[in-house]
């Protein structure tokens, strides 16, 4: 089996997400990508052992699948994509202040799939997916709360 994963752990932070104090020591599991596909933005669909016993793993694998869905759903390239960064390479970026392409579009839908990810499946049972965004999708990170 290869390490695609990390763990971190943190030393306990004082306030929670809704800023009551909990003694609780917080772990990061890190889903590193899959560059496999080449340049195309996806994350490795294996199940971190730190896991076991928290989630099951084929709702695990779901979400997964389901991140890696859309961000390939984002990536892929279409005629209204084409139209959208030529122009904005002919209004020197100044369309982007003004209108929002495809692609932020599709990644504020994954933002908020993974909003909900979590708020249904993942905080009850002590976990949250961190948006991809926040590191600049290099890795996927999953708080584990202990």
């Amino acid at each position: 089996m290869s390490n695609r994963y990390s763990f971190r752990n943190d030393q306990p932070r004082p306030v929670s997400f809704d800023g009551k104090r909990v003694p609780s020591i917080e772990r990061y599991v890190r889903i590193e990508r899959d560059y496999s596909h080449g340049e195309l933005c996806q994350f490795n669909v294996e199940f971190p052992p730190i896991l076991a016993g928290r989630i099951e793993k084929s709702i695990f694998l779901d979400t997964l699948t389901l991140i890696n869905q859309h961000l390939y759903d984002a990536e892929k390239i279409s005629f209204v994509n084409c139209i959208e960064i030529v122009l904005s390479f002919v209004s020197l970026y100044t369309l982007d202040c003004c209108y929002v392409t495809t692609y932020e579009r599709k990644l504020n839908k994954l933002s908020e799939l993974i909003k909900e990810q979590n708020r249904i499946i993942y905080e009850p049972k002590g976990l949250h997916i961190n948006d991809p965004r926040e590191n600049a999708f290099l890795f996927l990170e999953i708080c584990v709360q202990e």
